[in-house]
């Protein structure tokens, strides 16, 4: 019986023993005499095999038991795979020995030709570059050094920048055929204030802007590209590829937040030749005037700017400290920063001398202007440095976030002739819990210094920015926010529906508000913003008396601009110019909707 035994196994590799052992015992008569049939003793051993293998292959109900609870059923051992990979990778000379297999390692990065910019820009508060897209890697580079073991390997988009490999240079840059520069800004009131230091910086390199929208002439393109909404880089974008469709020759330079976030390479594919997204306004003059303009190119007498804003965004700010989850600005602006008092006010003699009517401090934060100074301060000190200025022109504060209102600003801006009655609150919700969510501030405290101040000066102007259909937001939430703008006594409404921002913690947010819904609260609000424009306008119509700083000359030969309570208005005289702050009597509102003022 022990001779037998090693025939006494599975089917499959039985068969295999007793063919081996049939040629070995060709020479044996009675073995190769025998009959094909197993001989009757040999059936036991059949029986014996049929339970051992039973396990392998059990009935069927058995089976679905094992598969819903698998604590219970021992593993099958896995063939070995043929190849020799894992004898090579468990041999001690081998450099790989440790290696994850690779369909385990981290992906490489995608080629969506964004990222770059953010890797090398120093603005602090970023979100991980990883949840952001990533800049194209060129073909033939690996994340690391070829003779780096890939143990543990991080992602490429996570490591430093020295470690990763370097993007390939950008082609040459062909000089510009004219020395002569179209602006074109999309978004903020930062923006525009970086196109008028852009501006003055061009003309001081000897070079030529010229007015308004008009590109036919020009050399070179400058493109500021917004980012807060998808729409506004959209439009971005859609700027880029016209200019190169529409003027094959123009040099086209992109900066500001589209190039930020886009890069280099995205840029490029897009049209531009040069982007140059890490430079300031006075870096990114110079560079233009350097890598596109040939010394032969500049004109012989003095440039001069054609246009600019008679209303002169002046940023004394940049950068945020929030970190609201629907905002992509303090990865594309950084941390807050303050302009040093004695340039602000430097720089707003200079404008009063070149005859601006109206300075309006911006940022991306304006309330939170000096607080990283040393010593800090507060907008409220600036206010007062700029009010005992000999000359100046009026003064106007783009935005006031709500947690930065205070009394004495309020008090400032409704008591002092020399700034605007005027403030623009990012209100965003009226909904305690969605602000929470949002990682806002409480906006009751603002509503209470706002209601105390109306109480005493009803004509004071007072926007809202609201956000409809904001992730997590319910009917009830919107309601609301609608109740409250109907109750206050508001001059207008910036109406935005939510835009989710790649890597924002709102993008991925649950639950969404379905885009139907999110129209429709768009809507509401629209409606609102109407009824209490009319209602503003009338009031300061009652009141009689306004003040315009004329910015264009209309159609009809008069001037139009702006009043100090922000409404858009008409100056009835064919005598004014562009640049001059005229006060006069309110007599009635234009078909165009702008309150029509005479002069004194």
């Amino acid at each position: 019986m022990k001779d037998k035994k090693p025939t006494a196994r599975s089917n499959a590799s039985g068969a295999r023993e007793i063919g081996e052992r049939g040629t070995a015992g060709a020479a044996v008569k009675p073995v190769l005499s025998a009959p094909e049939r197993p001989p009757e003793p040999a059936a036991p051993v059949r029986r014996r095999v049929i339970p051992a293998a039973a396990p392998a292959k059990p009935p069927e109900p058995a089976a679905k038991t094992r598969a819903k609870d698998k604590s219970d059923a021992e593993p099958l051992p896995k063939p070995a795979r043929a190849g020799g990979r894992k004898r090579r990778a468990e041999h001690p000379s081998d450099p790989n020995r440790g290696l994850e297999p690779a369909a385990s390692l981290p992906p490489e990065p995608r080629a969506e030709g964004r990222g770059s910019a953010l890797e090398a820009h120093p603005n602090r508060g970023l979100e991980p570059a990883a949840s952001l897209p990533s800049e194209p890697r060129p073909e033939g580079h690996g994340q690391v050094a070829e003779p780096q073991p890939n143990r543990g390997l991080e992602p490429a988009a996570s490591l430093p920048a020295a470690v990763a490999s370097p993007p390939l240079p950008p082609p040459p840059v062909l000089p510009a055929v004219r020395p002569e520069v179209h602006l074109l800004t999309f978004g903020c009131r930062a923006q525009q204030a970086d196109e008028e230091v852009l501006r003055a910086a061009l003309v001081a390199r000897g070079l030529t802007v010229l007015e308004g929208k008009k590109v036919e002439g020009a050399g070179i393109a400058v493109v500021h590209g917004c980012v807060v909404t998808a729409r506004a880089e959209r439009d971005a974008r859609k700027a880029i590829r016209r200019l190169r469709r529409e003027h094959p020759d123009l040099r086209i330079v992109v900066s500001g937040c589209h190039a930020r976030l886009s890069g280099d390479a995205a840029s490029r594919e897009l049209g531009a030749d040069l982007a140059l997204p890490e430079l300031g306004p006075e870096e990114l003059a110079t560079a233009i005037r350097e890598r596109l303009v040939p010394s032969g190119l500049l004109p012989a007498c003095a440039p001069s700017a054609e246009g600019g804003r008679r209303r002169v965004a002046l940023r004394i700010q940049d950068g945020c400290d929030n970190s609201c989850a629907y905002c992509i600005v303090p990865a594309v602006r950084g941390k807050s920063r303050s302009v040093p008092v004695a340039t602000v006010l430097e720089d707003i003699g200079r404008l009063a001398e070149r005859g601006a009517p109206e300075v309006v401090l911006s940022g991306i934060q304006t309330a939170a202007w000096g607080r990283d100074l040393d010593p800090p301060s507060t907008l409220c000190d600036l206010l007062e440095k700029i009010l005992a200025l000999p000359r100046r022109p009026r003064i106007r504060i783009s935005s006031v976030e709500p947690q930065y209102l205070t009394p004495r600003l309020i008090e400032l801006v409704v008591g002092e002739r020399g700034i605007c009655p005027h403030l623009h609150v990012p209100l965003q919700s009226a909904s305690p819990r969605l602000l929470a969510a949002m990682g806002r501030a409480d906006v009751a405290p603002a509503i209470e210094l706002l209601e105390r101040a109306w109480a005493r000066h009803g004509d004071l102007a007072v926007g809202f920015d609201v956000i409809a259909g904001l992730p997590t937001e319910t009917e009830p939430e919107h309601q609301v926010t609608v109740d409250l703008v109907e109750r206050l006594p508001l001059a207008y409404l910036h109406v935005f529906t939510f835009s989710a921002r790649p890597g924002t913690p709102a993008a991925t947010m649950l639950p969404s508000v379905p885009e139907r819904f999110a129209v429709l609260r768009t809507r509401a609000l629209l409606r609102s913003d109407e009824r209490l424009r009319a209602a503003y306008r009338a009031r300061i119509l009652a009141r009689g008396r306004a003040e315009v700083a004329v910015e264009h000359m209309g159609e009809d030969g008069f001037g139009r601009g702006t009043t100090e309570r922000f409404l858009p208005a008409a100056v009835i005289s064919h005598a004014v110019k562009p640049g001059a702050l005229v006060r006069g009597r309110t007599d009635g509102i234009g078909a165009d909707g702008a309150l029509r003022v005479v002069p004194e």
